[in-house]
């Protein structure tokens, strides 16, 4: 009982680790930025472009039918930052065939690389860690 305490302290010690708390908070950090900068450039060219879509008309032409014509100048700016979390959780390229099968498996094993490094090296040796670098250099 001792040891699966101590194994469990140790765990709860390597998930709040900084290193492994970046790896999982920088690509949503990376994505807040390279969104934002493409939002603050081309605001008005995707809201104009929103403003086109038959969705957006649609809309349009339902909200003036319930009185709410005053809506129009929010639906295609809503439309635009409604598409962000989309295209961030990769959705786009999970509607294509090939790839909703491929995503899932590649970030897993990406992922699961990545830990399993971490893990090993943070529990090695200063010997072992030489040979795991040099096993996994390939």
């Amino acid at each position: 009982m001792n040891d699966l305490l101590r194994s469990f302290v140790r765990t709860l010690a390597n998930v709040f680790h900084p290193r492994m708390l970046w790896l999982m908070v920088m690509p949503f950090v990376a994505a807040t930025l390279g969104w934002g900068a493409i939002l603050w450039f081309f605001w008005e060219t995707l809201t104009s472009a929103a403003g086109t879509w038959t969705l957006t008309r649609w809309i349009t032409s339902l909200s003036d039918t319930f009185g709410f014509s005053s809506l129009h100048a929010v639906i295609a700016p809503f439309l635009v930052v409604m598409t962000v979390p989309l295209i961030v959780v990769t959705l786009s390229l999970w509607l294509i065939p090939p790839f909703f099968a491929l995503i899932p498996p590649l970030l897993w094993g990406w992922l699961t690389y990545r830990v399993m490094t971490y893990d090993a090296l943070a529990h090695a040796s200063a010997d072992e860690r030489r040979i795991i670098v040099r096993e996994a250099r390939w």
